[in-house]
């Protein structure tokens, strides 16, 4: 038995010997242990969870060190080369005109825990994630803490961008504060624009909390009202930064029920009668809490900066299927969680234009949801056709060619990059034996004496 391999060795009376295989050998290697091996890391499987599935169920497979042994010599090497062919491919059809990308960062912990962000950038001219960036806490001095690294993420997209002749026209990003600062001052030929999600879901949490004071629950009925007014805005604005504060600003004047006269380039409010609506009087202290959220200094002013067109809603989708490959609070060695975003980048790519599935009856299908940032208001979302996977096949082909063509040592030592430092390097660390001592003394219980 080796991994998945079994062989039987027979000879016969007369000295005649027979070998049995259960399957190809590539190179010395057990196929099946580096086609099992592929199929775990390329659909973004735990391979621990897997292998012990398959060992229930006295399944012969290789051992979990063994698997890691595949996945550093020959998978996570295929990863970085299929990745790069395709990635080259994506930056060969935007050189030719300039680009409008949104970016995104996403942790690998929640909370101020985190080890890795991974920032991305996605182009809505073809619909496609275009770059990932892997930052590290501690790898260097401008990121020695966690909130340090959605700006490194984003600076080294656009270093990136640049070496590659990609002209950035436009970047639509959340209100991270330090990246609007570096866009101002070291990007400013560079279009930057706020996402109107972002900032609608805080104007959205504004509300929601000002609604639970006593005496303020009418505000309530105006948190998700708000928020579509603003997408509204930001879209029929098409970039006029004066039409569009102005027409947000005069919310205000429309939960008082007064539609008419607001002033400047937006003097009168588009919509048709409204009926059974709880309108805020003016003069109220819900209407003066509603108009104070609404208009403040800081939303006003940012408000200018909201993109009229490209959003970063997919990439959170990304983050979604990112997930998939590399879930949260799941340790990841660096080059494993790099190549993990990478997959689910390539699993995006393919699966971006998918169309909206049809009935028999050729009509479109819908589901019904409940999204729970919605509050128990139900929306239909067209459910899309299935899922391809053609990538994966891609990669076995490459997988085996490189595992036939190497050694496991010779791909050690080709593959084989310095690390990044550890957290754990910031600190000296003591020896085993002095923590078994310090432990053992701590937790010591006094013995019963025998009387």
């Amino acid at each position: 038995l080796k991994g998945t391999l079994v062989k039987v060795e027979t000879i016969c009376k007369d000295s005649h010997y027979h070998t049995w295989s259960s399957q190809p050998v590539i190179k010395g290697k057990a196929a099946g242990s580096l086609l099992l091996s592929s199929a775990i890391f390329f659909s973004g499987a735990s391979p621990t969870a897997t292998l012990r599935v398959l060992q229930l169920m006295n399944v012969q497979v290789m051992t979990l060190r063994m698997y890691f042994n595949y996945q550093s010599a020959f998978l996570i090497p295929t990863v970085e080369k299929v990745w790069t062919k395709h990635q080259d491919e994506l930056l060969e059809q935007l050189k030719d005109s300039p680009v409008d990308l949104s970016g995104d960062g996403r942790c690998d912990f929640p909370g101020f825990s985190a080890k890795y962000l991974t920032y991305s950038v996605y182009a809505p001219q073809i619909n496609k994630i275009l770059h990932c960036e892997q930052i590290q806490v501690g790898e260097c001095e401008e990121v020695r803490a966690s909130v340090q690294m959605e700006k490194q993420g984003l600076i080294r997209c656009l270093e990136f961008l640049k070496t590659k002749d990609i002209k950035v026209r436009s970047l639509t990003t959340d209100r991270h504060r330090s990246i609007a600062k570096h866009m101002r001052e070291v990007e400013p030929e560079v279009l930057h624009y706020f996402d109107v999600w972002h900032v609608s879901k805080s104007i959205k949490k504004a509300i929601t909390a000002a609604s639970k004071a006593p005496g303020f629950s009418a505000l309530h009925d105006w948190v998700q009202a708000a928020a579509n007014h603003m997408h509204w805005c930001a879209a029929a604005s098409r970039g006029n930064g004066d039409l569009l504060v102005e027409a947000w600003a005069s919310i205000a004047r429309h939960v008082a029920d007064i539609h008419n006269g607001h002033g400047g380039l937006y003097t009168t409010c588009l919509h048709g009668p409204l009926d059974n609506v709880e309108w805020l009087p003016p003069g109220m202290p819900a209407h003066d809490k509603f108009a104070a959220i609404v208009t403040s200094k800081r939303l006003l002013k940012d408000l200018r900066q909201l993109s009229p067109d490209t959003q970063t809603f997919s990439l959170e989708s990304f983050h979604n299927v990112l997930n998939g490959f590399a879930p949260k609070s799941t340790a990841f060695s660096s080059e494993g969680m790099l190549a993990r975003t990478r997959l689910a980048a390539l699993h995006f790519n393919e699966n971006a234009e998918r169309q909206q599935a049809m009935t028999k009856d050729g009509e479109h299908q819908w589901k019904v949801k409940s999204p729970k940032a919605r509050k128990g208001h139900h929306v239909v979302c067209p459910v899309k056709t299935e899922i391809t996977y053609g990538y994966v096949q891609e990669l076995m082909a490459v997988a085996v060619g490189m595992c036939g063509s190497s050694t496991f040592l010779k791909k050690f030592q080709a593959t084989r990059t310095p690390p990044k430092p550890n957290m754990s390097d910031q600190s000296e660390r003591p020896s085993k034996k002095e923590l078994i001592d310090s432990r053992v003394s701590r937790f010591a219980k006094a013995k019963p004496q025998i009387v």
